[in-house]
């Protein structure tokens, strides 16, 4: 089976996002919020181990793989939230 690149998981986490913002977007503003948080405190985590004790992890896992991970949904929610107008339907109700 072939390994998934970054182009990959970054259209697979666009498509997840997306669905969650187009079937209800006051959920999907909390999991990417959420989301993004997690992994960005992966990352952090990984980097202090990584400085720590190094290990044979590619560094593509560290600064790619986490990057796209708090990246899409923060870049997916602002592009949902512009078109979806969000925040001002949460205020309304």
């Amino acid at each position: 089976m072939n390994k998934l690149g970054l182009f990959e998981i970054a259209l697979l986490q666009i498509i997840f996002y997306l669905l969650f913002w187009i079937w209800n977007g006051f959920i999907a503003l909390y999991i990417t919020i959420c989301f993004s948080a997690i992994c960005f405190l992966i990352l952090l985590i990984t980097i202090i181990a990584e400085w720590l004790e190094p290990s044979k992890v590619p560094r593509h896992f560290f600064f790619g793989l986490m990057f796209v991970s708090i990246s899409t949904p923060l870049i997916v929610g602002m592009i949902a939230i512009y078109i979806f107008k969000i925040p001002t339907i949460l205020m309304n109700k």
